[in-house]
């Protein structure tokens, strides 16, 4: 697990050594999609969770937005997770309140960490690609 800073969403890698540090200005999130995380928040698409996937049990890559700042735009393979979908889904609750989530299901076969390396650099692309959202309005 990476750090990264609530408010400048700079990333820690590692333990932290620095005895200046405040811990408790972090937060925890998964190696593989903090780059992405960190890249959105910074050009203004506030995020409020994510999974970047496991190997070793089926889950899927998904970020959750806070509504007013979702993309435009979604990433390759991924959906959007609105009332619709929940309601096609049978999904026993609501989505989360002022939040929109969009998700990546894998199809598990073959190598899932393959998949997850892959969607990765998908994101990754992505979200460099995005215009920053606080000079474009």
């Amino acid at each position: 697990m990476a750090l990264m800073h609530k408010e400048s969403f700079n990333i820690i890698y590692g333990i932290p050594i620095n005895k200046n540090i405040n811990i408790n200005n972090f937060f925890e999130i998964d190696d593989f999609i903090v780059y992405v995380i960190s890249t959105l928040n910074k050009k203004g698409y506030i995020t409020t969770h994510c999974c970047s996937g496991h190997n070793e049990y089926k889950t899927d890559t998904y970020i959750t937005f806070k509504e007013e700042t979702l993309p435009s735009r979604l990433p390759k393979d991924f959906i959007l997770e609105d009332e619709k979908y929940y309601e096609e889904n049978y999904y026993p609750h609501k989505r989360p309140n002022g939040n929109l989530c969009i998700r990546k299901p894998y199809n598990y076969e073959g190598d899932k960490l393959e998949g997850i390396i892959e969607t990765m650099g998908d994101l990754k692309d992505w979200a460099e690609s995005l215009p920053n959202r606080k000079e474009s309005n």
